[in-house]
């Protein structure tokens, strides 16, 4: 892409299913078509600008192949025109076994949204089948099953979820119907999940789970407010004795001093005594 005099490239890092293009044009509803060497694709327009500046993490590619009915989704055309756009919209593409024709329109069950829905959610040997779940404490791994169903080739059913409060983006998935969650920390989820058929048409709403995994003993904020208690009392009890202690020792103390000062009082007298005895003998 050129733009405001710079120029972006894309390759298979990003998703594209080979490196090697032929031939690229566009339809009438901004849907970007293109021949490789590994069959034929096609982007949306806005989605790959949305990309190309950063706005969004991924794009939606629709690939087609061997799968597709093409007999060769290898494509042609490295010294002569490698495809055509008809009058009517139509895409006639070059491969290594003739044309392959593409209608650019999609058909009516293409423009039908998936309807989506989750299986159920597997936490050790528990199924729940629940929009709301609530996993024991055991459990901080699980899997979330879900399903698209629509009528334009639904093998190719391209999905994206999330689980938020614990995934930072949506997560895309390419005929995967699993969500695998691995040490999730205890805490209340909200699992979203949405389907799009081979026209790039996504559910009109995501299908939607509580999930509630539950916190052990250690991790709840009342054991650790009792937690506090109990050390306030226990540092409360031992400054009690702390300071028991001191005072017997300071009553120790004073009564020794209280006994040296009686002794040395009492020498003192005697020594008196003795002196007024040496006077009057004198």
């Amino acid at each position: 892409r050129i733009k405001e005099g710079e120029v972006t490239f894309i390759n298979t890092e990003d998703g594209l299913p080979d490196h090697i293009i032929h031939w690229v044009s566009q339809d009438s509803e901004n849907w970007l078509w293109a021949s490789s060497n590994r069959g034929v694709f096609k982007i949306h327009k806005s989605e790959l600008n949305a990309y190309l500046d950063g706005e969004v993490g991924a794009f939606t590619l629709l690939h087609f192949g061997r799968e597709e009915g093409m007999r060769n989704p290898e494509g042609n055309g490295s010294v002569q025109e490698a495809g055509l756009r008809t009058s009517n919209g139509d895409f006639w593409f070059a491969t290594q076994e003739g044309v392959a024709i593409f209608k650019s329109k999609p058909s009516r069950a293409g423009k039908v949204p998936p309807n989506i829905f989750i299986k159920n959610v597997v936490a050790g040997n528990t199924s729940y089948e629940a929009s709301e779940v609530q996993i024991q404490k055991e459990y901080k791994s699980f899997d979330v099953n879900f399903h698209g169903l629509t009528f334009a080739a639904p093998e190719k059913t391209r999905y994206r979820y999330k689980l938020n409060g614990y995934d930072d983006d949506w997560v895309e998935v390419f005929g995967e119907r699993t969500a695998s969650y691995v040490n999730v920390p205890s805490g209340d989820y909200t699992f979203e999940v949405s389907a799009a058929n081979t026209d790039g048409v996504w559910s009109t709403e995501p299908a939607v789970a509580m999930i509630s995994i539950q916190p052990f003993v250690y991790e709840q904020v009342w054991f650790y407010l009792l937690l506090v208690v109990i050390i306030g009392v226990g540092y409360y009890s031992a400054s009690q004795v702390r300071y028991k202690y001191l005072v017997r020792k300071q009553e120790q103390l004073q009564k020794i001093i209280e006994e040296q000062t009686a002794e040395l009082r009492k020498e003192k007298s005697d020594i008196q005594e003795k002196s007024k005895i040496i006077k009057l003998q004198a």
